[in-house]
């Protein structure tokens, strides 16, 4: 059966602990930081500009936790995100 989302939607699968983390935030601190890599880049322009849903599952096989939460900005090129150094 196939979904049909009205506002374009975001699907991801994450690990339970960060599912976990990302939940227990209070509302007006749902920020996440992460580096913009050319994978994020691709989902992100197949989805477009925010706002969109992002739907958080937690696992593959249903019934599973999951979370739908708004986007309305993504910001590219933050000067507090670091691209991780390999050693």
């Amino acid at each position: 059966m196939t979904i049909i989302f009205l506002t374009p939607t975001l699907i991801v699968n994450i690990n339970r602990q960060y599912f976990a983390d990302i939940l227990a935030q209070p509302r007006r601190q749902h920020l996440e930081h992460r580096e913009m890599k050319p994978y994020w880049e691709r989902r992100l322009a197949k989805v477009g500009e925010p706002p969109f849903n992002l739907r958080l599952l937690n696992g593959m096989t249903p019934p599973v936790p999951e979370a739908t939460v708004r986007v309305t900005k993504v910001v590219r090129g933050h000067p507090r995100i670091r691209p991780r150094m390999r050693e």
